[in-house]
């Protein structure tokens, strides 16, 4: 018995087109179907596991990449404002003004005691210490703003080259993809696509080593009864 290669459809030993998906099948006419015994299953499928898994562990690296890559795509890069650092200073600079006028005001609570210059200078106090705390607040400030995105752009450039590390190892995991998958389509004929993955294989491995099949067409159709069905 032979299987499409294409939708994975029994097909008799001579028949030319799949009658499910219409693919054209010419070893059905060019050569004939070689009989797979127990022992030569066992090993076969011992070899197939550990390509099927190989295989599973590239996919799998390659889904973990790409999202790796597609999530560094969607991210915005998102810096940080003046104001974020600049805000407490605005309250502190209140909070300046506020206790500067009171003590002002209590100092001049007798206005005949003082000079002219004395009002000038007692007035003017509070709007230097606000203005001073708003300056040196605004340094703080700018100074705390440049080293939190300068942490940001040095995230950015470390995350650039894991993409760009990632994206060669893709290339690289492809290439071994391309390659099993070139060994495993000479199978494609004796194995229906429901079982080409490393547990149908696994069990398939089993089944024949414990004498639960009789035959390779019995143990391929026992791993495909115990498939759920869609």
């Amino acid at each position: 018995m032979r299987y499409c290669v294409k939708c994975g459809n029994e097909l008799f030993d001579d028949q030319l087109f799949c009658n499910v998906c219409g693919e054209k099948h010419i070893y059905a006419v060019t050569s004939p179907v070689e009989e797979i015994t127990i022992e030569k299953g066992i090993e076969m499928t011992a070899d197939l596991k550990k390509k099927y898994i190989e295989l599973e562990k590239i996919e799998h690296q390659l889904y973990e990449n790409n999202k790796f890559i597609e999530n560094f795509r969607s991210t915005p890069n998102k810096y940080h404002s003046f104001f974020r650092f600049f805000w407490p200073t605005l309250i502190v600079a209140a909070s300046v003004l506020l206790g500067s006028s009171i003590i002002e005001a209590l100092l001049l609570s007798d206005k005949y005691s003082h000079t002219n210059a004395y009002y000038v200078l007692t007035d003017a106090i509070p709007i230097i210490l606000m203005i001073a705390t708003l300056i040196i607040g605004g340094v703080i400030a700018s100074k705390k703003r440049f080293a939190a995105n300068e942490a940001i752009q040095a995230g950015i450039r470390k995350e650039e080259e894991e993409v760009k590390m990632r994206r060669e190892a893709n290339e690289k995991l492809a290439a071994s993809r391309a390659e099993i998958n070139a060994d495993l389509a000479e199978y494609n004929t004796v194995i229906p696509r429901p079982l080409r993955n490393s547990s149908s294989i696994g069990y398939l491995n089993r089944i024949l080593k414990n004498g639960s099949a009789s035959s390779w067409e019995s143990a391929v159709a026992m791993a495909k009864s115990r498939l759920p069905r869609v």
